[in-house]
């Protein structure tokens, strides 16, 4: 069974953004459209720093001599 995908809006607001972006000197791997995908990744980002700041203490002193 093919994936199920829901698709808001219109696709015409995004095509300035996407064309500015490959036209950058450094073009972004990845380009977030929409404020609702910028939440969600910078929700999903702060979880993961919470989860290695809980973990720092465990596995900061660890270095191998140089």
């Amino acid at each position: 069974m093919p994936p199920s995908w829901s698709i808001w809006g219109s696709a015409s607001p995004s095509s300035n953004p996407v064309r500015a972006a490959v036209n950058l000197d450094t073009p972004p791997l990845r380009l977030p459209l929409g404020a609702r995908s910028f939440d969600r990744i910078r929700a999903k980002l702060r979880a993961r720093l919470d989860e290695l700041d809980r973990l720092e203490p465990l596995g900061r002193d660890t270095d191998f001599p140089t």
